[in-house]
């Protein structure tokens, strides 16, 4: 987000590159406690996986690494490192896709096979395993910007693997959206543990939005670099790209749209919520992803229409985000430190007791018949 924060400031670049380096960092250390935990405690992590809502944060995996990749490839174009630093990206965006497309059809097909759902449970969290190819599908598109110049034949496998996996997962974003908005209409806000999940259809929708974005342009700098197929001709490679370029930037922009819905929506609930008193707990984080990812798309809707309302609309964005940021990473420290985070409550139970069906049926609120 501040890499590509519209208003630039001295700073920016170097600000930029210590925080992908303490994310670097970050990722590496948390991939070795999970490679620990799974060698001392197999059992447990098979089960936290094979679990209906914590197994859903298997999809952060792949996710984290394309923070990683991107990384790379922006810092490469300020000059940072060298071609094989876009070499390295290469071989990372594949593990990254691989990764993204088998967890997200993993978590589905156990979401259907083995988990057991009702429409009181329902939350945003249905959304995380559709996460992970937006994410793949926009990173996609930053490969191929970077590859155009040099090797456009990498360019348009990357292009065109970014729009398969844009196809795989946006379809069911709007299915999991159309479930939530009616599991909100007729049970109300969710739990206070699960209240900060509202924000989380930012996160597909900002991203969606950015991948159409990126893939559109980048088919348009393949196009200028001069790039040549027998399938078709030079005529219609320009019309091709402008296509791409021009639907990726309406439709985009709609999807940008929908989630100003959103972003109301999750908000008010939220506040709402506050009055009430919310306990602190990791789940604080779902706020980040989703509000830096819808920040992102509005830094690129910016970047390709030059429009001033999205700069201002960024800066905001980016002042929340970092605000949020700072309190919950604060809140994350504190409560380290009093021990209370690292006293392991999770439940890791695969079923739903008809007893507390029951009393759940029986608390919730009277909207007439259903």
């Amino acid at each position: 987000v501040i890499l590509n924060f519209l208003y630039h400031f001295s700073a920016q670049l170097h600000l930029s590159f210590a925080i992908w380096c303490l994310n670097v960092v970050v990722f590496v250390a948390s991939l070795l406690l999970i490679i620990v935990q799974a060698i001392v405690f197999p059992r447990k992590v098979l089960e936290m996986m094979d679990h209906p809502k914590w197994g859903l944060y298997g999809s952060a995996f792949p996710m984290a690494l394309s923070t990683i990749i991107n990384g790379i490839i922006q810092f490469h174009e300020f000059g940072f490192w060298g071609k094989k630093s876009i070499d390295l990206a290469w071989i990372l965006w594949w593990i990254s896709s691989i990764f993204s497309i088998a967890i997200g059809l993993k978590i589905h097909f156990f979401m259907i096979t083995r988990h057991k759902h009702i429409l009181t449970t329902m939350s945003a969290l249905w959304l995380f395993p559709s996460l992970p190819t937006l994410v793949a599908s926009n990173l996609s598109g930053v490969l191929a910007s970077s590859l155009a110049s040099f090797d456009s034949p990498k360019s348009v496998i990357a292009n065109m693997l970014g729009y398969f996996m844009f196809s795989l997962s946006m379809p069911l974003v709007f299915g999991c959206l159309t479930i939530l908005f009616m599991r909100l209409l007729l049970y109300g806000a969710p739990s206070k543990e699960s209240i900060m999940s509202c924000l989380v259809p930012l996160g597909p929708l900002g991203m969606g939005a950015s991948a159409l974005l990126n893939l559109g342009f980048s088919f348009e700098k393949i196009y200028k670099s001069g790039y040549e197929t027998t399938i078709l001709t030079s005529l219609q490679i320009e019309l091709f790209s402008n296509v791409l370029k021009f639907g990726g930037l309406i439709f985009g922009f709609l999807l940008w749209s929908f989630g100003i819905f959103w972003v109301v929506i999750g908000a008010l609930l939220i506040i709402s919520s506050l009055k009430s008193g919310i306990t602190f707990h990791m789940g604080c984080w779902a706020l980040i992803f989703p509000i830096g990812v819808y920040t992102l798309a509005v830094f690129s809707l910016g970047n390709f229409t030059g429009f001033e309302v999205f700069y201002w609309l960024g800066a905001f964005f980016s002042a929340v985000l970092i605000s949020l940021w700072l309190l919950v990473f604060l809140k994350t420290v504190l409560c380290c430190w009093t021990g209370r985070l690292l006293k392991s409550n999770v439940d890791l139970s695969n079923t739903i007791d008809l007893q507390d069906l029951s009393k759940l049926r029986e608390e919730l609120p009277r909207r007439g018949s259903v």
